[in-house]
């Protein structure tokens, strides 16, 4: 069955830092009966040490090349047993999204289209959505109308 090692589908958990926000993630994918796979970006990690995380996979340093990060996450959403990747940060979340379309349908990946995110991240288009939805909120302007 595709999406399924051992009976168990599996989830990957990219890392942000040497010990990222992952843990939560990884713990609680693994009560759960999730296997779980912690991408470390970072070598030695103690996410790695824990009895929730099934299995380690390296990837590569995204700062200092986005497109073999890619293509690493490409690698182990490819393999049959990977049925989602969690994004734990902002910079995995872009990544994601920007390649969305690379990826296998079959394997979830929880992120909005890469317009959203780009309205999220700039706060002006954020707060021009706000107002045309009619959420209310502070007094805005950006850098080029202040007149000090």
């Amino acid at each position: 069955m595709v999406g399924m090692s051992n009976g168990r589908p599996a989830s990957l958990t990219p890392s942000s830092t040497q010990d990222s926000p992952g843990y939560p993630c990884v713990r609680s994918l693994g009560r759960r009966g999730v296997r779980t796979i912690y991408g470390t970006k970072y070598g030695e990690s103690t996410i790695s040490s824990s009895r929730y995380c099934d299995e380690t996979v390296e990837l590569p340093v995204p700062d200092e090349d986005v497109a073999a990060y890619k293509d690493a996450l490409l690698r182990v959403a490819s393999r049959p047993d990977v049925c989602t990747i969690v994004p734990t940060n902002e910079y995995d979340a872009f990544v994601l999204s920007k390649f969305k379309s690379e990826f296998d349908p079959s394997v979830s990946l929880p992120v909005p289209s890469f317009e959203t995110l780009g309205v999220v991240y700039d706060r002006m288009r954020l707060f021009a959505a706000a107002e045309a939805a009619g959420v209310p909120m502070p007094e805005t302007m950006s850098f080029d109308e202040v007149t000090d």
